[in-house]
């Protein structure tokens, strides 16, 4: 049976044009208060926010619905339930993908077939009405997929000739709203008492007992406040009073470790003590449970305690491939009734809150553990509370990080998505801190630190026990990287900023010949705010997926919650001149996103905007000030080398034909903003092509340093609108007008063949200074003998050849070969480039290459 009736039959009773035109009375909606004068009190102070959430979510889903999925209807099992309006439906799916097969607990859109907008739905006023997914039957060899629902009204009386003109399209999943409305309207008649004892301030549950000495971490390894936080939890749980515990847990404190040396205790000596493990997120569950097992395979009782341990939840998002299988309650039994027979028998569970709907009512537990409780919302933590018998509760989490997402601002306003932890908080519960950091280099944890925690966590990681990753330029532990051509795009609801996208890929492509030539594994996190940001990440670091050492994975900073890696790289998009920041401005979510890095924490943002903001940001940036730790992409080289690519979409047009663009010249940023059509790349020359990432309707832009007129800052003429222009390597021309920088009417290609040719003749001396600088550092006198070919070089070509990280240029990988020809020369493992790059000689190199770079 389908959890939550009564709430099922309330959405059923909404119209779906008023959900459309989002018009109904307003629900009665106040402020969660912080503390209650009984237990009916408490548990109807969620209902209203509850359907205020759940109608939002709806609207939510109105607004992006798409294409769905054809259904027929099936009229033999079309027929009122015993309630008047709920009609019950089963309606046949065919072939549908697994990822797209509806869920129990789904609320969709029941509609005539090709209206696929909110728009063309209300227009069309045709029959549509919202349903409940009750039961799914997946596809069975000659039987269709199908599925049962509840539906407000009878979709036609027409006959079966009619099954294949109906639609369904998701709007959102109950199933978890479902469980906890079964708590806040039935009550807890099974285990009042642990829920009384946190209605309000209760001194007689929050007494801190005194340790018994019982407890010893010779074999852990616990620091002081980790040892205090178990002692104190592990004594509550011996008596018999009801206790509540808060462990507050800041980024990098162990809090795992911790929970798992409690758990491992309780149940190496309670035997008789049943636990209930919990965690909003399946990620989280496996997370706490690996450490568990871990744990308990060290310790000399493994084979019989491991029996007593089960886990169970969404298969897909659990990995089956480590330890965990042998805790996993699919894989220890596959018939229903043996698994039941198991969940009656286990002295631990490891579930997910929605999950422990699943516990039959006859099972008692002692002890209720939350990990990542800030990140519950208090009415799903009462899912859980509501089992039987629960004498213990222990909470672990840190209020300071994100709370748990909630769409409808009035429910938000009224603190439902606040968490049974950070109101426990609120009214003076104690929290046992763990006051002491392992993930973290002191140059990252410095700002979270004082900002958020008011600097009452001490860093046990060493400043000089981190090596420092050497990527061409020395970004330190923690930098912010202030990219200022960038800007910001709109993508749907979301934002894009491709300058900083190119900036972290060209960061992470250092990164992988780093690890590659040091043959050191690295974890890297690239992580945005905005989902567009994202996806435009992802696609340009698909080719690091299978790399032999570097490990990237692109999130964005709601879902890293959690999570850690050797370095984060972060893009924070806004760009703009009124410090507009949107929903960044966050300290739970700043908090989150400089936190998730153990080595390096590079932040990629636009300086002068997050200075505008006034926000949490505002203080990142201008803390990186003070400490000298702001440094600017265009002034390293291979970043700026990589934002120019990006810009300058073009040098010249091929003779055969004009390049076709939009152009704007924008006169404080010095550039000249264009967009080309794709059937135009080919004009562009084969160099170019390779060195672009061009799409339809790209916008690039080409810097212009080497007009004279502009060099002089002569007044700049009226901006090219919609104008044929053609690109020479010096400046922008136009066929209709003259050259708003310098007036001249220049005729391509011709001229632009002898500017390229002035630009060569220009740079081969300081190019021949560049290659004697580089032969001398080439250890042999037999690589002299090229040195006479190596003048005659293409000192384009030797630019060009500047990314490469073993390398600053083709001549010199030719010098080497000459000299280490016996060698294993494509490993490089027997050239010390740490020392070669920060070396006098291979500066001077650098900054001549940087020269020739920008000249080009």
């Amino acid at each position: 049976m389908l959890p939550g009736q009564t709430l099922f039959e309330e959405v059923l009773s909404w119209s779906v044009h008023d959900i459309l035109k989002q018009q109904r009375a307003p629900f009665k909606v106040e402020t969660i208060p912080n503390e209650f004068e009984n237990l009916l009190v408490y548990t109807k102070a969620f209902r209203y926010p509850t359907i205020e959430e759940i109608w939002n979510q709806i609207c939510s889903g109105m607004d992006t619905i798409s294409i769905g999925l054809n259904v027929g209807l099936d009229v033999e099992k079309l027929k009122n339930s015993s309630r008047p309006n709920k009609y019950e439906v089963k309606l046949i799916l065919g072939k549908v993908m697994k990822k797209d097969m509806p869920k129990r607990g789904d609320i969709m859109l029941l509609s005539k077939r090709g209206l696929n907008s909110s728009d063309q739905i209300i227009k069309a006023g045709s029959f549509c009405t919202i349903l409940v997914v009750t039961l799914v039957n997946d596809h069975v060899e000659d039987y269709p997929a199908s599925m049962h629902v509840w539906l407000s009204q009878s979709p036609y009386g027409g006959s079966p000739n009619d099954q294949t003109s109906y639609q369904v399209m998701h709007l959102t999943n109950l199933i978890t709203f479902a469980h906890s409305w079964e708590v806040i309207t039935g009550g807890f008649k099974e285990n009042p008492h642990i829920v009384d004892a946190m209605l309000a301030r209760n001194e007689n549950v929050d007494n801190m007992l005194q340790a018994d000495g019982k407890f010893t971490d010779k074999d852990f390894g616990l620091n002081k406040s980790q040892r205090d936080a178990v002692e104190s939890c592990f004594s509550a749980s011996e008596c018999s009073k009801h206790s509540v515990r808060l462990i507050w847990g800041p980024p990098g404190t162990g809090k795992t470790k911790t929970a798992s040396v409690f758990l491992l205790m309780i149940l190496k000596s309670l035997r008789t003590h049943r636990t209930l493990v919990c965690a909003p997120t399946n990620t989280a569950l496996v997370q706490l449970a690996s450490r568990f097992v871990c744990l308990l395979e060290e310790s000399t009782e493994t084979s019989y305690l491991l029996a007593d341990v089960i886990m169970f939840g969404s298969n897909k998002h659990m990995d089956t491939n480590n330890n965990l299988s042998k805790i996993l309650l699919d894989h220890r039994a596959k018939e229903k009734h043996a698994r039941n027979k198991l969940l009656e028998n286990a002295k631990f569970v490891f579930c997910t809150p929605c999950g422990s709907s699943r516990l039959t009512k006859n099972q008692q537990y002692d002890t209720l553990v939350i990990d990542e409780a800030a990140y519950l919302k208090e009415c799903e933590s009462l899912i859980p509370l509501a089992i039987r018998g629960i004498k213990h509760v222990v909470l672990i989490g840190d209020d300071k990080q994100l709370q748990p997402v909630v769409k409808s601002p009035i429910a938000e306003e009224a603190k439902y998505g606040r968490s049974l932890f950070e109101r426990l908080s609120e009214i003076g519960h104690h929290k046992l801190l763990l006051d002491e950091q392992y993930r973290m280099h002191p140059h990252i944890s410095n700002f979270p630190n004082k900002t958020f925690y008011s600097g009452m966590i001490k860093d046990r990681t060493e400043a000089s026990g981190v090596p420092n990753i050497f990527i061409g330029h020395n970004f330190d532990h923690y930098s912010f990287i202030n990219v200022r051509e960038g800007t910001e795009k709109q993508i749907g609801m979301s934002l894009v900023n491709e300058a900083e996208a190119v900036v972290a890929e060209t960061i992470v492509d250092r990164l992988a010949k780093t690890c590659t030539y040091k043959e050191e594994k690295i974890s890297v996190g690239v992580v945005s705010l905005y989902a567009a940001q994202v996806n435009d990440l992802e696609e340009r670091l698909d080719r690091f997926k299978e790399h032999e050492f570097l490990s990237v994975k692109v999130q964005t900073v709601d879902s890293c919650q959690g999570d850690e890696k050797d370095i984060i790289i972060l893009s924070m998009v806004r760009c703009n001149h009124g410090g507009n920041i949107g929903f960044l401005d966050s300290d739970r979510r700043a908090n989150v996103a400089l936190t998730r890095a153990r080595k390096h924490l590079w932040i990629l943002g636009h300086e002068t905007t997050l200075l505008r903001s006034n926000s949490i940001w505002s203080k990142v940036v201008q803390d990186a000030k003070e400490r000298n730790l702001l440094f600017h992409a265009h002034l390293d080289m291979h970043l700026a080398e990589a934002i120019s690519h990006f810009r300058k979409f073009a040098i010249y047009a091929q003779s055969t034909g004009d390049i076709l663009i939009e152009a704007t010249i924008n006169e404080a940023d010095r550039r000249v903003d264009a967009t080309i059509e794709e059937e135009n790349i080919g004009s562009l020359p084969g160099d170019m092509q390779r060195n672009s990432d061009m799409g339809q309707d790209q916008v690039s832009s080409l810097s212009l340093p080497q007009c004279d007129q502009f060099a002089v800052n002569s007044p700049v003429g009226t901006a090219i609108d919609e104008a044929n222009v053609e690109f020479s390597p010096s400046h922008v021309h136009s066929r209709k007008r003259p050259c708003p920088f310098c007036k001249d009417q220049l005729a391509v290609p011709e001229v632009a063949q002898a500017i390229e040719a002035q630009a060569i003749e220009a740079t081969v001396e300081d190019n021949d200074v560049i290659i004697e600088e580089l032969t001398q550092l080439a250890e042999g006198s037999n690589a002299m003998k090229d040195n006479k070919r190596a003048k005659k070089a293409n000192p384009y070509e030797q630019a060009r050849s500047a990314r490469d990280g073993r390398f600053w240029s083709t001549e010199q990988e030719k010098l080497y070969n000459n000299v280490y020809k016996q060698k294993d020369f494509a490993d490089n493992r027997w050239i010390d480039w740490e020392s070669m790059k920060q070396s006098k000689e291979m500066l001077d190199v650098e900054k001549n290459v940087r020269t020739l770079i920008f000249v080009n």
